[in-house]
């Protein structure tokens, strides 16, 4: 639509003819005054809704606009009513005099106001960084507007000698007119490409661009020749209402886009509420048991103190101590998963030696009843977060000795292929099926591979460890081990090696 439109616009500005019309310059400055006055009403909502300047930049300077359409509606109106005005018609001082003050409304004026609107616009898009700035206020914006637009008025009509109301076939603006004109033509065409050239999450930016530069035509076809409050048409006086209805397009979408976007927060924070509710749910019933535990053990060692043997009391000390580790490790695992889950963990992204990354992560997860071999790409680098990608590590290698046989070997592997760095993680326990390898990444995933059904565990670990590689543009996933059991594969892209010379 908006190619369109810029096509449509430049055959307006080619096409020479024409004609004499008693209703066309009515209807055309009734469907400008209507959809000027709309963009204004939507981008006065904006502003409301979200004080955004911008809004209140194009809200201004289109109502303007909408007003100045609104009066040269009552212009045309009254001229294919009474024939006031015609070709060749009558001089400035009897259209004051005899007839409608509104006849007698000079070009000047009619440009005067688009070289305000003009203002607005190449203000709407902001200058300088207003971060840290008071918030711009409605009055700071309107008044001057209204004062500004009296003060020309004013001084317009004073200097009777100058006003242009274009009664002849060829009549020519004056000097005031054409300088409001060049204004308004160079401002017009500034605020478009600065609409076209900002970037922000604001839908109506390219549209508007392209509305502005439509809209530079107006003043350009007033500076060739007056049509303004004629029976005088040519195809140029339609680029007023084309920019307008091409704004009023991108405001509509401007909303769509706003609603779809709001639909899809309320979406994602219902999805992050019940995933808390889930995981609240989960930690209540994995705090349970250790709590019990250490309750139970404190208050035998508390009773039977005195009977107890150093060796039993020493063993309650450790099983407390098991117990309080344990219940340590569900906080945390819940605490990560929270933070993962609703977007709010912070990440520190440097340039990282990969394999020391690797070696942190396997030291961190404290394996003593395995043997752990490592085969790591020394040199290969990638822009990650060094402490969540060696828990991310850690995560699969503790799952790994969880679900493997004591004394079975873990195997820690890292290549690169393909601009990515491939994490291998490989154990030699039952395995997981093909079938129940997407249920294992889910939170608090239940399942355990036959044989393992008491092991203890949050069910949060692989769900973390997908979350993390998600977060450095990665990936995580399962497959069969080289020696049986499960691999676990950890993929992230890689820096991109220096260029030479």
């Amino acid at each position: 639509m908006v190619a369109a439109a810029s096509l449509a616009a430049g055959a307006l500005l080619l096409t020479g003819d024409r004609f004499v019309s008693a209703r066309l310059p009515a209807i055309l400055g009734g469907a400008s005054a209507a959809t000027y006055l709309t963009v204004g009403a939507l981008a006065a909502v904006r502003y409301a809704r979200g004080r955004d300047p911008h809004a209140l930049f194009v809200a201004t300077g289109t109502i303007v606009i909408g007003i100045q359409a609104t009066l040269g509606l009552a212009s045309a109106v009254d001229a294919a009513g009474v024939h006031a005005i015609r070709v060749g018609g009558i001089a400035p001082a009897l259209a004051f005099a005899e007839h409608s003050i509104l006849n007698g409304i000079p070009v000047t004026l009619w440009l005067a106001g688009w070289a305000v609107a003009a203002v607005h616009f190449s203000l709407a898009t902001p200058w300088r960084d207003r971060r840290g700035r008071p918030p711009l206020r409605p009055t700071t914006v309107i008044w001057p507007t209204i004062g500004g637009l009296v003060a020309i008025d004013l001084a317009i009509v004073a200097g009777l000698r100058d006003l242009s109301v274009g009664l002849g076939g060829d009549t020519d603006p004056g000097s005031v007119a054409i300088g409001f004109g060049v204004v308004g033509t160079i401002l017009l065409v500034l605020a478009g490409i600065r609409e076209l050239r900002f970037r922000s999450s604001a839908a109506p930016h390219p549209q508007l661009g392209v509305a502005w530069l439509i809209a530079a035509l107006v003043p350009v076809a007033q500076i060739q020749g007056v049509t303004f409050g004629l029976d005088l048409v040519r195809w140029v006086d339609g680029a007023s209402l084309i920019a307008g209805s091409i704004a009023l397009s991108g405001l509509l979408a401007a909303e769509r886009s706003d609603a779809t976007r709001m639909r899809r927060a309320t979406d994602r924070a219902e999805e992050v509420l019940g995933g808390r509710a889930e995981i609240a749910s989960m930690m209540a019933h994995e705090v349970k048991g250790p709590v019990s535990t250490i309750k139970g053990l404190a208050a035998t060692t508390s009773g039977s103190y005195a009977k107890l043997s150093d060796e039993e009391r020493q063993e309650f000390v450790g099983l407390i101590e098991q117990e309080a580790s344990r219940l340590l490790d569900v906080v945390d695992q819940t605490s990560l998963a929270l933070k993962l889950d609703a977007g709010t963990l912070t990440f520190e992204r440097r340039s990282q030696d990969l394999a020391t990354v690797v070696r942190e992560g396997v030291a961190e997860a404290g394996v003593t009843d395995h043997p752990v071999t490592t085969t790591l790409a020394e040199g290969v680098t990638a822009t990650v977060d060094r402490r969540w990608l060696s828990h991310a590590v850690r995560q699969g290698v503790a799952n790994a000795a969880r679900f493997s046989p004591v004394g079975g070997p873990i195997t820690i592997s890292l290549r690169t292929g393909e601009g990515r760095a491939v994490i291998e993680i490989a154990d030699e326990g039952p395995g997981v099926p093909v079938e129940r390898r997407a249920e294992v990444f889910e939170r608090f995933s239940r399942w355990r591979p036959p044989g393992y059904e008491d092991r203890q565990g949050s069910g949060l670990g692989l769900f973390i460890c997908r979350g993390l590689l998600a977060e450095h543009a990665g990936d995580a996933s399962l497959d069969a081990g080289p020696e049986g059991g499960t691999m676990l594969r950890l993929t992230i892209p890689v820096d991109a090696p220096p260029t030479e010379g």
